[in-house]
């Protein structure tokens, strides 16, 4: 019964990400590309433009937890911005495998994970 209860707010999670297009209220969550990386400073460029503005939009994020060695410039990131204050990112959500994660990647993923739940509550009435 867990499984159903699991995909059906998986399933929810996509319409819901297909819905907004990353439009959370005062935030925004959109696409951004990495335009350079540097291991000596532990920081990430990051190239985005929001939708509302004309302009192109680049932004530097250090991460010194994270090791960055497996990532390439052109990788699509995530990036949480303030729609009030574009310029400034509040977060960038990057995969350190070299990924690329974008919003409608992150809505096919609440998809499929959502088939997956059903399909393992299936087999659990099955056995």
């Amino acid at each position: 019964m867990i499984w159903f209860i699991l995909g059906a707010l998986s399933i929810i999670l996509g319409i819901f990400y297909h819905k907004k297009k990353g439009d959370f209220g005062n935030k925004a969550v959109i696409n951004g590309e990495i335009i350079g990386i540097s291991q000596n400073e532990h920081s990430v460029s990051v190239r985005y433009s929001y939708p509302d503005s004309s302009n192109t939009f680049v932004a530097v994020c250090k991460d010194i937890d994270a090791d960055l060695k497996k990532l390439n410039t052109g990788t699509m990131v995530l990036v949480v911005i303030d729609k009030n204050n574009p310029c400034c990112p509040k977060v960038v959500k990057y995969n350190t495998k070299g990924k690329n994660m974008t919003v409608e990647l992150s809505e096919r993923a609440a998809y499929i994970t959502g088939i997956m739940f059903f399909i393992a509550g299936i087999i659990s009435l099955i056995k």
